[in-house]
């Protein structure tokens, strides 16, 4: 039995420092709620935290008894009269708690009978749920879903098998009515077994409502991008395939275009007169003037420091050259690019998107604002070229309208069964969105283009008409030959190069009803897929379309003439733009 006097001293073991916290005693005999007893605190759990539920007003049999032999004390300070054997075999955590050195008691103590208590950071609701598991006593027949998760959070963190198992088997039995609840907690809790089946049981869908959950604290994108990928294959993934755990795979990361050396002092300007070092020791020598300009923080921190440098016994906040030295909580790699960006001057920012948001996330903090608009217009190059990161990197970071911005460059571009390993640091809710937006614009993007391809209608061919020597078509003279067939001459009204929607002229010179375009349907049909990778690219302008077909022989020996001039004409329109910029304007 583990007892404490007040004040002493236990060295801490493996378990203490897991837990984060060292056993002593700190509680006077007069700040107790009953009787001099030993005190320890357990820090509350890692995990999210849930709802609040109700409290418990009063500690129900069997956690009341007299002859139990610890004390578990509540958050809401309810005691838990407990059988430590009954810890000790439940709990790895309090088996090795319970075994450290005790000190001997006092006559007093054992007199009163008075058991350890050990301050715990759960309700006395989730506590007595746990308890009740593993005590061999007769079990709740139902539990409300919502208490699930607390007491699964707890019984983890006390390393319980049983309750580990039981809540795991409760979970399951409520992902038939809820699968994408017990999916989020499954992926807080860890428990593989149980995101499997949820995951399973959401394939009767077409979609995933995850916007339809509470919350999804505690869900990284990582786990988002399994669930979809799980879905999108309807289940049909590899062996090694996990939805918890991330998959082994080895990107490199490019440095940033402007890291800053390791040199002990950097002097990129001629008389400096102040000194400021990043967190990881990097001294940039800088003029003041120009950081005063630049950052109302940083002209704050150089005052106190000029204030400082006037007392004697401060004079370490001088630099050996006698100028006042300040220090920022930020590394040198980004404090070199904000320094870089508060002259005048043309300055090549990374095209590191990481690098270029920490930048961003820096330059609010000092309140540099023009470094900020800088960073911004840069954003949007460094977007378009990775959208699907800078996305990522964007909503870690909080930076909405740089999302949003990256989310619209996303469409251009596979979002589908992409994985970066960004992604186990994202923000789940945000990146299901973008999953969503994307399958929603490729959604109208491919209605569009199938409305087209059900407006091509098929007509029966029918015969040329038979004209005289002397008539003319838009192709030239021609006589017909003997085996052409009457039939009465076609409509005078023109549509463009053809003749009506009903007759188009052929390289003979007669007129024949439209074609089925088998060709068009099936070049349709290619830009459909293209369109189900990259919904938001043009896939083709109608210059473009005109080329393939006459590439692919659609067109007869005049029209392709003219489909010819056309496309140069359509290519020579879309170069106009792009050589009239280049064109530099002197006033």
């Amino acid at each position: 039995m583990l007892t404490l006097d007040p004040g002493t001293f236990v060295p801490p073991t493996p378990i203490h420092l897991m837990l984060g916290f060292i056993p002593i005693s700190t509680r006077s005999p007069s700040e107790d709620l009953e009787s001099p007893t030993s005190s320890i605190c357990i820090p509350p759990s890692p995990f999210p935290a849930q709802p609040e539920q109700e409290e418990m007003l009063e500690v129900s049999s069997p956690f009341n008894r007299p002859s139990a032999d610890i004390i578990l004390r509540t958050s809401d300070k309810l005691d838990f009269r407990l059988q430590s054997q009954i810890l000790l075999e439940a709990s790895p955590v309090f088996e090795t708690l319970l075994s450290l050195p005790q000190p001997s008691l006092d006559d007093g103590a054992v007199r009163d009978h008075n058991p350890p208590v050990i301050d715990i950071a759960e309700s006395a609701r989730v506590l007595d749920a746990l308890m009740r598991i593993c005590y061999p006593i007769v079990k709740p027949k139902a539990r409300p879903f919502r208490d699930i998760e607390p007491i699964l959070r707890a019984a983890l963190k006390y390393e319980m098998e049983l309750p580990i198992a039981t809540l795991g088997d409760e979970l399951i039995a409520h992902a038939t009515r809820a699968p994408l609840q017990v999916w989020a907690i499954a992926c807080r809790t860890g428990l593989e077994d149980v995101a499997r089946r949820a995951a399973e049981l959401t394939l009767s869908s077409q979609t995933l409502d995850i916007p339809g959950l509470e919350d999804l604290d505690g869900i990284s994108a990582g786990h988002v991008f399994r669930l979809h990928e799980f879905h999108r294959l309807r289940g049909k993934v590899d062996f090694s395939f996990k939805l918890l755990t991330p998959p082994s795979v080895e990107v490199a990361t490019p440095l940033p275009d402007d890291v800053a050396t390791t040199n002990n002092a950097i002097t990129d300007v001629p008389l400096p007169d102040l000194c400021i070092v990043s967190s990881d020791e990097v001294e940039f020598l800088v003029h003041r003037s120009v950081i005063a300009m630049s950052s109302s923080v940083l002209q704050a921190q150089v005052d106190d420091a000029v204030r400082n440098a006037t007392d004697a016994a401060q004079q370490d906040s001088l630099d050996v050259a006698g100028s006042p030295k300040i220090q920022v909580d930020v590394p040198g790699a980004v404090l070199s690019t904000l320094l870089k960006l508060c002259y005048p001057g043309e300055v090549e920012l990374a095209s590191d998107p990481a690098h270029l948001v920490t930048v961003l996330s820096a330059s609010e903090r000092l309140y540099m604002d023009r470094v900020r608009r800088l960073v911004t217009n840069r954003w949007s190059t460094v977007a378009k070229a990775s959208p699907l990161l800078a996305f990522l990197l964007a909503t870690s970071a909080g930076f909405l309208d740089c999302a949003k911005e990256a989310a619209n460059y996303a469409l251009e571009n596979a979002c589908e069964g992409v994985y970066l390993r960004e992604m186990e640091h994202a923000p789940g809710l945000p990146y299901h969105r973008l999953l969503m937006h994307y399958v929603s614009c490729r959604a109208i993007a491919k209605s569009l283009l199938s409305d087209v391809a059900n407006d091509l209608r098929s007509h029966p061919n029918v015969p040329f008409v038979r004209r005289d020597v002397s008539a003319r078509s838009d192709h030239g003279f021609r006589t017909p030959s003997p085996e052409e067939v009457y039939i009465p001459a076609p409509p005078t009204q023109y549509h463009g190069h053809g003749y009506n929607q009903r007759y188009s002229p052929v390289s003979g010179g007669g007129w024949c009803a439209p074609r089925s375009n088998p060709w068009l349907k099936k070049h349709l049909g290619r830009l459909s897929e293209e369109l189900e990778q990259q919904p938001g690219r043009v896939v083709a302008t109608t210059g473009e379309l005109v080329e393939a077909a006459c590439e692919a022989g659609q067109w007869c020996s005049s029209c392709r003439s003219l489909a010819d001039d056309m496309c140069r004409i359509g290519k020579t329109l879309q170069e106009i733009p792009r050589k009239v910029k280049e064109v530099e304007f002197e006033l």
